[in-house]
């Protein structure tokens, strides 16, 4: 799940306040907030609390985390593995430890953003375009 990665951006970005909601033990920082597991009624309201999700989850195909966060509004930085990059699209920045801080204020800035995280994920996932779609594909599975 990129534990070192997650670990090294906290240390080294003092100035940035991150909160952490889930089993993920990522230690002790002054800048970290770790709050656990949290019920997902709560996860709309802490997502509409924070500028951004940071994500260094690798292979994914589909991270629901990535969605719940663009539907709540928020940009997207994450580690360019598996299908996030496809998933996010212009709503949000690939990051490495190295480039998280630059890629941060360029999407703090949404003027640098081309569609908003919620419109993106609307307009691309959407449980009324996204379930025909998957019926269509097993459809022609079948055939």
């Amino acid at each position: 799940k990129g534990l070192g990665m997650y670990r090294t951006i906290i240390h080294a970005q003092r100035d940035v306040s991150f909160v952490n909601c889930g089993r993920l033990l990522l230690g002790h920082a002054p800048n970290l907030r770790s709050l656990g597991e949290v019920p997902h009624t709560q996860m709309p309201t802490i997502l509409r609390g924070c500028d951004a999700l940071l994500t260094m989850s690798q292979h994914e195909a589909c991270p629901n985390h990535v969605l719940e966060a663009m539907a709540c509004g928020l940009p997207v930085l994450y580690l360019d593995s598996g299908a996030t990059r496809e998933i996010v699209g212009p709503a949000g920045r690939a990051v490495t430890e190295e480039t998280f801080h630059v890629a941060l204020e360029s999407v703090l800035d949404r003027g640098n953003l081309t569609i908003t995280p919620r419109d993106h994920v609307l307009r691309h996932f959407a449980p009324g375009r996204i379930f025909s779609e998957y019926l269509d594909a097993i459809r022609q599975a079948m055939r």
